[in-house]
């Protein structure tokens, strides 16, 4: 009876863990500025980590709100709800399931809502809610078949097969799986689902007494997750295996079951699957009457189940640890656990489960001599819809009899056939072996004279057959040595055959490799069985998938493979291509020859090449640009003072306007004087020219050439603009840094301009915001802004965001950053449109 239980244990563990995939897949770092891209890379890091799932979820989500993207969002929150719920923020998980339904509802995101009933379905599973796990579930299906959804429409299928499997309804279950085997027939991406379908059926027919079905599918099931490398799902595999040997009377193996499952469990780094391993080595113990340990990982496997949420398996465990307890004569534990275990399997509708209970709490107060209580239990336990389970057993049983007596009916009348069909075939073969007999012998005798010529003919010619073979073999053991040769010699690449196995195909062997294979690949190559799993790990996870496939379609098709693709030797990134030809006999392909080169010098020149002509084009537009608005800055000034000089000295114009005039010819001088300090500036800074002399000096002192050289400057030069200082600066006036003082005054002159020229009206602000190693600088303004795209192009040489907005040569910026990099401060900027600025610089203390 308790073995039944086990199977249900099986099947939930591999339900509530169906997005596992394990592989040999690594993190990867999304693009900050794409927030389709953050979603993505959540969706595939999932189940290696959750926190940096929810991390990327957060900062797409943010992404969307600045850019009013609410499909984004509504992606965004789809990914919280499966992260919350991974970590039983319960609560939490559905605040972003309302908002995630209504975006993707509104947006027509049919695909991704697909995913989302399927999340909700599952995680109401999980937690026992079985009325909204239907509820999302009938939602779930025929969205996922209108939007070829087939992950959310397999894992629907198949959630439902288990609900309907551990309320014993085993063909209802058998129909729900194998709707699923049908799909993955069609979708090799989706192998995995294959197997946990195996291993619920094995555990389905184990239950229908049907042993031989049952360790064919418990098989064919642990074949794939070992060939997918699946150490989650194997754990439950495993300790399947485990408990299937107890009842054969062999612990030794039950053991070394449980043991690696234990370890499968370690490799994989899901604590709640502790509890399933820790249950086989329950069963281990129990069944070898070593009772303290069977004790301990009893109340371990509740422990677990508790705290990670699993109520589905928490309420078996309730029921072998009552059961457990019966046996020790511990009434008063025995009590506590039957009754958790009648109580939430009430509450999860599994009736075996509350039977068993119900049972174990009459034996209790049997033994404590509360007969009236024992009285009540056994009278429910009889009278409870027990009877329709065994009606439905019964049916089951019937209708399994029926198929075995139909097939058993048809066997003999086949056998009876074929029987009748051999003495037919056995008395007419024998009248014509007779006549045969007959006509050979006549001929015979006529023809033993001729075969006797013949033989001596033969006898002639077997020397020199024989000295022909001896001369072909010595060709062809030369050909071959030829052949090793310049196998083994080949530059930079190495010689292969690819085998494989005639029952299923994908399962690849190598048969041969030369020795140029161990040079490229820096894989051995003593162990020709075991290369193929190296291979394959070593190649980089985003060309795996399309390599295999290639293989597969030549295995399938006969087609040359014709394939480059990335490959990590020694922890770097190599390149790698492969031509290969198959070979078939009688029209079935069963090996493929070919070659693999080292292309990775070739790439790296190439990146080289690509890398070097972006930069020219680049300098190129910059050196444009640069021409361009130099030279319409220096014409502007100098136009200004060729035209008023000349005025001046041909007296054209009245003595009282001289001066006005002498004014503006004396500010575009200063004007062209800046343009021509700014190119002279950057360039000496970035031939390292620029002399930087480091003093102890304080802020005051910064601030009194701020305020009597810089800030004067910019408020003769716009009036309408408010420019004040933070409060903190003058609390931190005797403060002290070791700095070079007139760069870091230039580098708020500079700072100071940018902030003055955009800000149309309103204020700029200069402040300090407090820190231990540092002073953190800002220059805060309430001008245009910029927009987000823009921000990372504000530091590049020569570049204007907005070149018809104001004048200048774009220098000012990337001079401030270049003497910031040379005083081992930072800058960056936080900005938005129509809001405002604010550039934010630290230079040390020390």
């Amino acid at each position: 009876m308790y073995k039944y239980y086990w199977y249900i244990i099986i099947g939930l563990f591999i339900t509530f863990n169906f997005t596992s995939v394990k592989g040999q897949r690594k993190e990867e770092t999304p693009d900050t500025i794409s927030g389709k891209g953050l979603v993505e890379a959540a969706s595939r890091i999932f189940d290696i980590n959750a926190n940096k799932t929810e991390e990327y979820a957060l900062r797409a989500l943010e992404i969307g709100k600045n850019n009013d993207d609410e499909l984004l969002m509504s992606k965004a929150y789809a990914q919280l709800v499966r992260v919350n719920l991974r970590l039983n923020k319960n609560e939490k998980a559905f605040e972003y399931a309302q908002l995630a339904e209504a975006g993707l509802t509104k947006h027509n995101g049919l695909y991704d809502l697909a995913g989302l009933y399927n999340t909700l379905a599952n995680g109401n599973f999980n937690m026992g809610n079985i009325e909204k796990f239907k509820y999302y579930s009938d939602k779930c299906i025929p969205l996922a078949r209108q939007t070829n959804n087939n992950d959310a429409l397999t894992r629907q299928l198949y959630t439902r097969g288990m609900n309907a499997y551990r309320n014993t309804d085993y063909y209802l279950a058998l129909d729900y799986f194998n709707q699923v085997l049908v799909i993955t027939e069609k979708h090799p991406e989706l192998e995995r689902i294959k197997g946990w379908c195996f291993g619920n059926l094995s555990s389905i027919y184990d239950n229908l007494n049907d042993n031989k079905l049952a360790r064919e599918y418990r098989l064919q099931s642990i074949r794939v997750f070992e060939k997918l490398d699946m150490v989650d799902i194997l754990v439950t595999a495993y300790t399947s295996l485990s408990k299937d040997y107890l009842p054969d009377n062999m612990p030794d193996s039950a053991l070394y079951y449980a043991k690696k499952a234990l370890q499968a469990q370690h490799d994989s780094k899901m604590d709640h699957s502790l509890a399933t391993v820790y249950s086989a080595f329950y069963s281990y113990y129990f069944s070898t009457a070593n009772y303290d340990s069977a004790g301990y990982y009893i109340e371990k496997s509740i422990e677990i189940a508790e705290k990670y949420n699993r109520m589905s398996s928490a309420v078996i465990y309730y029921q072998l640890a009552g059961y457990f307890y019966i046996t020790q004569e511990d009434l008063d534990k025995a009590y506590y656990y039957s009754k958790k275990a009648e109580q939430l399997a009430e509450k999860l509708s599994i009736y075996t489960i509350r039977h068993s209970a119900i049972k174990n709490l009459g034996i209790i107060f049997e033994k404590r001599n509360q007969l009236d209580s024992a009285a009540h239990y056994f009278a429910e336990y009889i009278q409870s819809d027990t009877l329709k389970n065994i009606k439905k057993i019964q049916k089951n049983v019937v209708k399994l009899s029926e198929i075995r007596a139909r097939e058993q009916s048809e066997f003999k009348l086949r056998e009876a056939r074929n029987k009748r069909n051999i003495l037919i075939g056995f008395l007419a073969g024998s009248a014509i072996l007779i006549f045969s007999l007959t006509f050979l012998l006549r001929k015979i005798s006529k023809q033993r004279n001729t075969i006797n010529l013949i033989n001596e003919d033969l006898r002639e010619h077997q020397d020199e057959l024989k000295l022909l073979v001896e001369y072909k073999s010595r060709q062809l053991d030369d050909k071959e040595k030829q052949y090793a040769n310049l196998c083994n010699n080949m530059f930079n690449g190495a010689v292969f055959r690819l085998e494989a196995n005639s029952v299923e195909p994908l399962e690849l062997a190598f048969s041969f490799v030369s020795n140029g294979w161990k040079t490229i690949t820096g894989l051995p190559i003593d162990n020709l069985n075991e290369m193929i799993f190296h291979f394959k790990q070593n190649i980089r996870d985003d060309y795996r998938e399309s390599f295999f496939a290639a293989i597969a379609n030549a295995f399938k098709t006969g087609v040359v493979v014709d394939e480059a693709f990335a490959y990590i030797k020694n922890g770097e990134k190599a390149w790698f291509h492969i031509r290969a030809v198959p070979t078939a006999v009688q029209n079935q392909v069963v090996s493929i020859d070919g070659y693999m080169v080292d292309e990775t010098e070739q790439k790296i020149f190439e990146s080289k090449l690509v890398a070097a002509k972006e930069r020219a084009e680049e300098a190129d537009k910059l050196k444009t640009a640069f021409l361009n608005n130099v030279s319409h800055e220096i014409r502007t000034p100098m136009n200004a003072i060729i035209g008023f000089s000349s005025l001046i000295i041909d007296n054209l114009i009245p003595e009282e306007e001289k001066e006005i005039f002498l004014k503006t010819i004396n500010e575009n001088c200063f004007q062209l004087l800046h343009i021509v300090n700014d190119i002279v500036e950057i360039s000496r800074i970035e031939a390292e020219q620029t002399i930087f002399h480091f003093n102890e000096i304080t802020i005051g002192g910064i601030l009194n050439d701020v305020k009597a050289n810089v800030i004067p400057l910019h408020h003769e030069k716009y009036p309408d603009i408010e420019i004040r200082m933070d409060e903190n600066l003058e609390k931190l006036t005797s403060t002290s840094i070791c700095t070079d003082r007139t760069r870091l005054v230039q580098v708020i002159d500079y700072l100071l301009s940018n902030a003055t020229k955009f800000t149309p009206k309103g204020y700029v602000e200069l402040g300090i915001i407090p820190e231990v190693d540092n002073i953190h600088f800002y220059v805060k303004d309430s001008g245009i802004g910029i927009a987000p795209e823009d921000i990372e192009r504000v530091f590049h040489r020569f570049m204007k965001i907005n070149p018809t907005a104001k004048s200048g040569t774009g220098l000012g910026l990337p001079i401030a950053k270049k003497i910031l990099d040379r005083l081992r401060g930072k800058i960056w900027v936080e900005s938005a449109v129509n809001v405002g600025t604010i550039f934010h610089f630290t230079i040390p203390k020390k």
